[in-house]
């Protein structure tokens, strides 16, 4: 809800690929997590790109080998898009304070602290947060909202 209406303008839609677990979390921050893969996912694409963000999860002891997860004890949650990909050597510095990968007037803007709000969020949680993907083939942001057991 938080931002369908910018979603709506892209052109972008939502897609949950199975029913999401019920997760000890304060909602507001998790909300603000998912607000912000959301923006990026439909901020980055380019034209003719596949409009869809998937949302899923990895279950306890479930694998997903196109991810490399496999046995974690704790729910595992992914926003995936289909958009201009990722650049796997930069996948990690994506999740600096003020980092963009592009000019800044390239592909909205922005100010490039939005993975960096959802890295510390997710953190605050205990879990962790990761960026999977290819240049031309989407990116995947893969995270966990409790530390492993």
């Amino acid at each position: 809800e938080m931002v369908a209406t910018r979603l709506d303008a892209a052109g972008v839609h939502v897609a949950v690929t199975r029913p999401l677990p019920t997760l000890a979390c304060d909602r507001v921050r998790v909300r603000e997590v998912f607000a912000n893969l959301f923006t990026n996912a439909a901020k980055y694409r380019a034209p003719g790109d596949d409009p869809t963000i998937e949302v899923g999860v990895v279950m306890p002891g479930e694998t997903d080998d196109r991810l490399g997860i496999g046995g974690r004890g704790v729910p595992v949650l992914t926003v995936r898009d289909h958009g201009i990909g990722l650049d796997p050597a930069q996948a990690e510095r994506v999740f600096d304070m003020f980092t963009r990968l592009h000019p800044r007037d390239a592909f909205g803007g922005g100010s490039g602290i939005g993975l960096a709000l959802v890295r510390k969020l997710v953190g605050q949680h205990g879990g962790a947060v990761w960026a999977v993907g290819a240049p031309g083939a989407g990116t995947t942001v893969v995270f966990t909202l409790a530390p492993e057991p």
